[in-house]
């Protein structure tokens, strides 16, 4: 019965181990590599979903226009928070190197993280007040 036991226990480990290996053929294809050497991959995902967004609810040219001047009025309110972020990043992990207490920078870390949260949820909110009732049904319906 051990034996069984032992059989089974290691034919399901096998199993198991081949199913989370990767073969030869299914390696991913890296992410597209800008000209000048930066990595893109995730800002053109966006471009192309907002794009996609555009078609989907059928936003005017007006719609556009006033979408890209909220996206753009967030992102200048969102920049100056992005560098205290990675500042302060810089900072907790001096701090953990050097093994003093990291409390208050992850407080400060907190408080940055929560106006990132407010400017993009701002944001959000002023996309929906451009839309007409059937584009927020369909917004709505998309997002779930």
């Amino acid at each position: 019965m051990f034996k069984n036991f032992m059989r089974t226990a290691a034919v399901g480990a096998m199993a198991g181990g081949l199913m989370f290996a990767q073969t030869p053929g299914t390696a991913t294809t890296p992410a597209p590599v800008h000209k000048s050497g930066a990595m893109h991959h995730k800002r053109g995902r966006k471009r192309v979903n907002r794009k996609l967004l555009a078609g989907y609810l059928g936003l005017t040219a007006d719609q556009q226009a006033r979408a890209k001047a909220i996206r753009e009025q967030a992102r200048s309110a969102a920049q100056p928070i992005i560098a205290q972020l990675k500042e302060n990043r810089t900072e907790m992990r001096a701090a953990v190197k050097a093994g003093q207490p990291v409390d208050q920078l992850a407080a400060a870390r907190g408080a940055l993280m929560g106006k990132l949260i407010g400017i993009r949820a701002n944001a959000r909110e002023q996309f929906r007040s451009i839309l007409t009732p059937a584009q927020i049904q369909k917004l709505s319906a998309l997002r779930g």
